[in-house]
């Protein structure tokens, strides 16, 4: 979804955005471990603070992911809320989002948060026995 910022000022400085993605073409699942239950809604939060454009993005899901011990699939519940600082030109950070022609894309934002939501180690239960041999 792209988000005009022009929206902003129209809305008194802040806006709140709430929309569904129903897949992330392009984007490669297979090596991502998960399968995502689409849609996944996302709120998206936006504040001009004296120029400075502040970006929250969360959401819940529920994802389909393998154990990493017995490789059996269940059922993993990610929940994510990102900040983000939107700026107009060009800017080394890791927070900061880079607003193209007065708008910013807000779907690779959550594919990337989605991923990092993912925990190092995905266990069906804490007491997963493994493979059995």
């Amino acid at each position: 979804m792209r988000y005009n910022l022009q929206n902003l000022t129209k809305n008194g400085g802040s806006d709140t955005v709430r929309f569904e993605i129903n897949g992330f073409p392009g984007y490669d699942y297979e090596n991502a471990g998960f399968k995502a239950d689409f849609p996944i809604s996302v709120t998206a939060k936006l504040t001009d603070a004296n120029g400075t454009v502040l970006l929250n993005i969360s959401f819940e899901t529920e994802l389909t992911v393998a154990c990493d011990r017995c490789l059996s699939e269940y059922k993993l519940t990610v929940a994510s809320s990102e900040d983000y600082t939107v700026v107009f030109k060009d800017e080394e950070s890791f927070d900061c989002v880079l607003a193209e022609n007065n708008g910013i894309e807000l779907d690779p934002l959550v594919w990337e948060a989605l991923c990092l939501s993912l925990p190092y180690q995905k266990l069906c239960s804490e007491d997963c026995p493994g493979i059995e041999l």
